[in-house]
């Protein structure tokens, strides 16, 4: 047991660098989160961030404020907004999740690989991720502990040879499958795969009674991360718009391919799915060595990667589920380098991997890389400020819990993130964008405006083009004020008499 315990200790020091190497990359490359540019807000990142600050002030995702991804992701900004600085414990959150899928990246190599090795493949692991964080605080961030642990415990069975699967092992995957649910369900796709193949093979060796218990600790374990949400949804009668939002819309929108974005972006695509590729080639070698367990378990990762990730929308830090690819692939060339040929084959491979890698993330970190605000960048956000402080001055202070939010994109959200407005109608941000996957979310918008519930409606006239929604304005408010900024133009109305 001491000699245990001192093999463990080694790899303490590897796993530091790491967790160092996971918050240096953070503070400096991802712009939404880091405390170096408090004042930025950016896309997705702002979005999440108004939905967990309005349920902390008391609001219910879903039900009071629309956005499409799991409760589990709004209770970390809901978490975030419960201390003095936001952005600081964002920052602290963020790169803890990015140090701990580190670092089981690394327990994960060391499976098959000496200590320097897996370090090295840890870093490589990071290196890989970081044009794909984009500006930080995103889903598949903190998606990737939850996919790294079951990884883990996967590889660890799959390399023991026991014919006996864990049933601790599947509690674990059930665990983070259900986390994952609670993010975004695409995120556990992975999981889900690997896991399929154990089950499959369990029944081959003849352990159904095994395969049975795994079942019932499975499905154990996923109940664990999602019954305490649908209890407090159901509880607040909101479980019908949670599990419209997380599930039934969610799975709506992924399907929306934007093929021309995907052909715009060609050759970043082509290195983000890099890993899955290496995958096929993977499988196509195990099924040379009759693998076959591998090989499955390759062919089918790589294949339902690839369709998540390209399947809807093809935004950039969608690929990041990607990224435990890039561990399981070093595993196997480790595996299947038993034999000179082999070795150098592995060898060769692997090393182009790298400097593809190396070589295009140096391109990208340059452009990503955190600096302070130029003086044009500072005037536009002073510029923005003095109009959310117009809009305000304009709004009684007893009337702010009557006002609704229309046509905002995700880069408005400082209207939300920097007053103490709690805006009604659900729909604030990319009504019409959220309207192609659900025509109906139109015809809500229309009612709620009809219904005269809103005092005060601040408009972005660049996203509503909606005639329904536009002549519902005009039937029930007036022009009060409006404000133009950079191409975007702010309109505030006010009830009719």
């Amino acid at each position: 047991m001491t000699a245990f315990w001192n093999e463990r200790k080694r790899d303490v020091l590897p796993c530091l660098g790491l967790c160092l190497c996971g918050f240096f990359v953070v503070l400096h490359f991802c712009a939404g989160t880091s405390p170096l540019r408090p004042d930025e807000y950016l896309w997705d990142s702002a979005l999440f961030q108004a939905v967990g600050k309005l349920w902390a002030d008391g609001m219910l995702p879903y039900r009071d404020i629309f956005d499409h991804k799991g409760p589990l992701l709004f209770w970390i900004q809901r978490l975030a907004y419960g201390f003095a600085n936001p952005r600081m414990a964002l920052y602290v959150l963020e790169s803890t999740f990015v140090s701990i899928s580190l670092c089981l990246g690394y327990a994960t190599l060391r499976r098959k690989m000496s200590r320097p090795s897996a370090f090295l493949g840890g870093v490589l692991m990071l290196i890989f991720w970081l044009p794909l964080m984009e500006y930080g605080n995103l889903c598949e961030t903190y998606s990737m502990p939850f996919l790294m642990i079951p990884l883990y415990l996967q590889l660890k069975f799959l390399y023991s040879g026991s014919k006996k699967h864990p049933l601790p092992y599947a509690f674990i995957y059930g665990l983070c499958f259900g986390a994952n649910l609670m993010i975004r369900p695409n995120n556990g796709l992975l999981t889900a795969l690997v896991t399929f193949v154990i089950a499959i093979e369990l029944p081959i060796r003849r352990q159904w009674a095994n395969l049975l218990q795994n079942g019932l600790w499975l499905i154990a374990g996923v109940l664990i991360p999602v019954v305490p949400f649908v209890a407090y949804f159901a509880y607040h009668g909101a479980l019908q718009e949670m599990i419209y939002a997380t599930w039934t819309f969610n799975l709506i929108y992924a399907e929306s391919l934007e093929l021309e974005l995907v052909m715009q972006n060609l050759r970043s695509v082509l290195f983000f799915i890099t890993p899955a590729l290496l995958f096929l080639f993977l499988a196509g070698v195990c099924v040379l060595r009759r693998r076959w367990r591998l090989a499955c378990i390759h062919f089918l990762s790589a294949v339902g990667t690839l369709y998540i990730t390209l399947s809807g929308i093809g935004y950039t830090h969608y690929f990041m589920l990607h990224v435990p690819l890039v561990v399981v692939a070093l595993c196997t060339a480790r595996e299947l380098s038993d034999t000179p040929g082999w070795k150098r084959l592995m060898l060769l491979v692997c090393a182009a991997f790298v400097l593809l890698t190396v070589r295009t993330t140096a391109t990208i970190a340059q452009a990503n890389w955190v600096a302070p605000p130029t003086a044009e960048e500072q005037a536009q956000e002073d510029a923005f400020d003095e109009i959310i402080d117009a809009i305000l001055a304009a709004i009684p202070q007893e009337e702010r819990d009557s006002v609704a939010m229309c046509g905002l994109m995700v880069t408005d959200a400082e209207l939300i993130l920097k007053t103490d407005l709690h805006p009604l109608g659900r729909y604030c941000f990319l009504m019409e964008w959220h309207a192609r996957a659900d025509g109906s979310i139109i015809d809500r918008y229309v009612r709620f405006l009809q219904s005269r519930e809103a005092k005060w409606v601040i408009l972005r006239k660049e996203g509503i083009s909606d005639l329904g929604v536009l002549v519902a304005l005009d039937d029930h408010y007036l022009l009060h004020s409006a404000f133009a900024l950079d191409g975007a133009n702010y309109l505030l109305f006010q009830q009719k008499n």
